[in-house]
């Protein structure tokens, strides 16, 4: 047996299945009001009914408008004028309604039915179908009209009714009627009848008869020759009361209708009726012949497994025929009608239910006017089995079969990681996997952790698996934006999002309640979990916290479907589980401030963290950030990246980066009372130059351009980086001037008495930022950061100054000249406190020489300052003089005055000694061609090497090695366990 979920199916099929019916025929007299009941434009599409027939069924398309907000109305239909008897009437909805309560009444002599019929659509339009089984033998096709009408009352809503009439014909044939010249499928039941007057003879001696008890004759039409003939026997039959039913089933070719007495005539049939006659040396003049074809229909399933699951469930269908449309029934043993409205519920296949009375209507349903199909068929409920479809058409010889095997669907959901670690206030990333089924449903968080949500996930994108993203900043809490994320898929919420209401709602319930109507409602179940006070109050999933979501072990549970229990023991569980995982939530701290430099360029050059990474240079406390180039703050710090993105209204900020201005909105000591005040967090990038007068100089934290001030993030690795253009006038405000000392720094400020409470609709409405120390929101908020105690603020600081570009040259004298020697890899080097990956060079241009020359050469920054330039003075001599400049980016840093040498000597005096003016102490003056002591004068032709500190590890950052390291490895983050 297959579940209770096909009694929705079969109702969708048949609302999405009929709505296009066959062109009316006739005219519809409608009676009452029709401006109350709003049905006064119903259509009514009748059949005509074959005669001479015992069963026989006629079908019936009715459309109609409800009145509005009507959800339900009476409904008759009623039968006149007819011939022949009824058997049985069956009304089904067919598009936007349903019907119950349905009564045959007086079939034998004043032939109705009653209904009842429900509106099912959100729009007013509905459709029916009537089935009307006949039995007429003995009813000629020369019957007078029968008339249907059908009676809309809706008058307990609208206080009227509506009906509609409409008249329907008797005719000759079952399948089609009988028409010289016209072609029909094998199989295809026609009739012929007469009503015993003569006919016109053509090619005869005035006119012929065909009496109501004659014999007549199929015989083939010959136009092998020159000239028609009347050819071989196929078949012969005899009139009886004037009417014989031709069956086409061993046909193949073209016929005519001849006397069993002269098979030298060919009879005229027009709509089944003998309306003339041809002498067999006239057929050239006259249309007699009528042709009998073949219907060819082929099916081919894609897939000849599936499984009963929400995926992988589908086989597409290939159904051709060489017909434009046909009805084409379906059955498959072990299937009942249920199941295959189901597995055919595409609105491409048109299924529909046989009558109620009919015997096959268990077993079988029929495509409805369909021709060429390609779609799939869908198997999700199917009990596990092999099955064989038989598809036949209804009026013809065709048919064809093909075998899906249904197997059992393994559904399942797990989550990618047993554990989940992350900082609480930050955000949260899980990866669900899925088999056998496109969706799941999740329990955040139990009675024991004081807080639940119940999410639905979808998965959207057919990866078989569903991402999402949490802010556990706001989860919980009232007046949140978007909590959850996904890029692909779909994640709807309990609390935060419409899953309450929704198609896939979920369902709660106590295992010790027996009563069936004794499902809880999502806050129902809450209040019974303890986590809140009262549901009927008002209080709902955002009642649950006192503070933001603490560090703190929270379950998760993937449910099959969706049914969540309170247990025994007073637990909340999931009726079928999939899976669990544990989301542990940490304490966020502040864990170290670094300042970095880069090559001068704008804020937001480097728009993501592995670029900035690979520009940027991390420096020593206190140290140098040359004027013009990048500042790079970077901040190890964790527990601020949901309130960063509750207020930025977007999860993409921390991928894509954002404003100064943006950014500082979460703190509460730049903008006194602004909303996250009460958050307890503060951030200070600011110079020691504050007077009396003035406040000191600060970064710009109102600058809205990204090329000014640029914030990029790393939550993964709990650090983010400030970066600022020293050399746009807007990056400060206030002027830099140069070695302006500054500090940066981030606190996370806490009460000493009080822990930080949420205090919704006080002066900070219902936000998640509504609250502060106590939750007593009054004035300005006090701040309490939310995830740690009392007395426990936390903050890391760091110094640096901002200074003009400068450099400083190895190798000069006391007299303050550069000495180059004049050689082939003559080597000219210094230090700089402009930031490495600077595009440096330096140029050496004569001033006195025999041979004037300018040279260029390119000098490679390295991360100590250091650099070196090689040049070939090989063709110069000893004493000429130069103007050396170091260059950037095409300005000059700084000139010195040059001399050529044979070899640089360069005298480091001791710091003790102090030469006399005009005296030459052996001691401490240089002989030519001699080198002094190691301690006090290196050997010639080597240049002093200024001394190097190599910076120590900051949070985040690896060892900088003098000289060699990596910018890769001084910006590279510690990644949390």
């Amino acid at each position: 047996m297959t579940d209770g979920n096909y009694t929705h199916k079969a109702r969708a099929l048949l609302l999405a299945a009929l709505m296009v019916f066959s062109v009316f025929a006739g005219t519809v007299a409608f009676a009452g009001s029709a401006s109350a009941a709003n049905v006064a434009d119903a259509d009514i599409s009748p059949e005509p009914v074959p005669v001479e027939q015992d069963p026989v069924t006629q079908e019936v398309d009715v459309t109609f408008d409800f009145a509005a907000d009507v959800d339900s109305a009476s409904g008759e239909i009623n039968l006149n004028s007819i011939s022949g008897e009824v058997d049985n009437i069956d009304v089904v909805g067919a598009g936007g309604a349903s019907v119950s309560n349905l009564q045959a009444n007086d079939l034998s002599t004043n032939p109705r039915a009653t209904f009842t019929v429900n509106n099912e659509s959100d729009t007013t339009t509905a459709n029916l179908k009537v089935f009307i089984e006949y039995d007429t033998s003995g009813v000629s096709a020369t019957a007078a009209d029968g008339d249907i009408s059908v009676t809309i009352d809706d008058s307990a809503a609208t206080g009227s009714s509506s009906t509609g009439t409409q008249s329907f014909s008797y005719v000759a044939g079952v399948d089609a009627q009988l028409n010289s010249g016209s072609t029909y499928w094998q199989g295809q039941e026609g009739a012929v009848y007469t009503d015993g007057n003569n006919v016109n003879f053509q090619g005869g001696n005035g006119d012929i008869a065909i009496a109501t008890d004659d014999q007549l004759q199929i015989r083939e039409y010959d136009t092998s020759g020159d000239s028609p003939e009347i050819g071989s026997l196929e078949d012969e039959f005899s009139l009886e009361n004037g009417y014989a039913d031709i069956n086409t089933d061993d046909l193949d070719g073209e016929y005519v209708v001849t006397p069993a007495a002269d098979s030298g005539v060919a009879l005229q049939i027009t709509d089944g009726k003998v309306s003339g006659a041809v002498n067999e040396t006239n057929l050239t003049s006259y249309t007699v012949a009528w042709e009998v074809t073949t219907q060819d229909l082929s099916v081919e399933w894609d897939e000849d497994s599936v499984n009963n699951g929400a995926t992988d469930s589908t086989s597409e269908l290939d159904l051709n025929t060489n017909r434009g449309s046909a009805d084409v029934e379906v059955s498959a043993d072990g299937l009942e009608e249920a199941d295959l409205l189901s597995i055919f519920s595409a609105s491409a296949f048109n299924a529909q239910p046989l009558p109620e009375y009919d015997d096959d209507s268990d077993s079988m349903i029929v495509l409805k006017n369909v021709g060429d199909i390609t779609e799939d068929a869908d198997f999700e409920g199917i009990d596990q089995g092999e099955y064989e479809f038989s598809f036949e058409v209804a009026d013809t010889t065709a048919s064809d079969s093909g075998t899906v095997e249904v197997t059992e669907s393994d559904v399942d959901a797990s989550f990618s990681e047993g554990v989940t670690t992350e900082t609480a206030g930050d955000i949260a990333t899980f990866n669900v996997s899925l088999s056998d089924t496109d969706s799941t449903y999740v329990q955040f968080g139990d009675e024991d952790a004081g807080f639940v949500d119940v999410l639905y996930l979808e998965d959207d994108d057919d990866d078989d698996e569903v991402t999402f993203k949490v802010n556990l900043r706001t989860l919980g809490t009232k007046g949140a934006g978007d909590v959850y994320d996904s890029e692909d898929d779909i994640v709807n919420s309990a609390i935060h999002g419409d899953l309450i209401g929704s198609d896939n709602e979920p369902s709660f319930w106590d295992e010790e309640v027996d009563d069936a109507g004794a499902d809880y409602t999502f806050h129902q179940y809450l209040e019974e979990l303890d986590l809140i006070d009262d549901a009927a109050a008002g209080d709902d999933g955002t009642d649950q916290l006192t503070r933001p979501l603490q560090p703190a072990e929270y379950d998760l549970t993937a449910s099959a479907d969706g049914q969540f229990i309170i247990n025994a023991d007073g637990e909340s569980t999931a009726d079928e589980e999939l899976d669990s995982a544990l989301l542990e939530l940490t304490q966020p701290g502040v864990e170290g401030i670094t300042i970095h430099k880069a090559v001068a360029d704008n804020a937001d050059q480097d728009d993501t963290v592995s670029d900035l990474v690979s520009s940027a240079t991390a420096i020593e406390d206190g140290s140098e950030v040359a004027i013009d180039d990048r500042l790079v703050v970077q901040v190890q710090a964790s527990g601020l990246y949901g309130a960063t993105v509750a207020e930025t209204g977007s999860f993409d900020t921390l991928d894509d980066g954002i404003t100064m201005n943006q950014f500082k909105e979460i703190f509460a000591n730049i903008n006194d009372n602004d909303d996250w005040d009460g958050e307890g967090m503060n951030l200070i990038v600011e110079a020691e130059d504050a007077t009396g007068n003035q406040d000191a100089t600060t970064l710009n934290y109102d600058s809205q351009s990204t090329t000014d001030v640029f914030v990029l993030f790393d939550e993964e690795n709990n650090q983010f980086f400030i970066v600022a253009d020293t050399s746009a006038s807007n990056a400060f405000d206030g002027d830099v001037d140069e070695d302006t000392e500054f500090s940066a720094s981030l606190e996370y400020e806490t009460d000493d008495e009080d822990r930080y409470e949420f205090d919704y609709g006080a002066g900070l409405g219902n936000n998640p930022y509504s609250g502060d120390a106590g939750g007593d929101v009054a004035g300005t908020p006090d701040a309490a950061y939310p995830f740690l105690g009392t007395d426990s603020t936390v903050s890391e600081d760091v110094a640096f100054t901002m200074a003009e570009r400068d450099v400083t040259f190895d190798s000069v004298s006391s007299a303050g000249v550069l000495q180059a020697q004049a050689a082939e890899n003559a080597v000219i080097s210094g230090t700089t406190n402009i930031a490495p990956g600077s595009d440096a060079e330096v140029r050496v241009s004569s001033t006195s020489a025999d041979v004037s020359f300018r040279s260029t050469s390119s000098a490679t920054i390295a991360d100590d300052g250091s650099f070196n330039a090689t040049f070939d003075f090989s063709d110069q001599s000893a004493g000429d003089l130069a103007d050396t400049s170091f260059r950037v980016s095409g300005s000059n840093i700084d000139t010195v005055d040059t001399e050529l040498v044979e070899s640089v000597q360069t005298t480091t005096e001791a710091p003790d000694t102090t030469e006399a003016p005009g005296t030459d102490a052996p001691d401490t003056t240089e002989a030519p061609d001699t080198t002094e002591a190691p301690d006090t004068t290196e050997a010639p032709g080597t240049t002093e090497q200024p001394a190097t500190e190599t910076p120590t590890s900051t949070p985040g950052f690896g060892v900088v090695v003098a000289l060699t390291a990596l910018i890769a490895a001084a910006l590279l983050a510690i990644r949390r366990d």
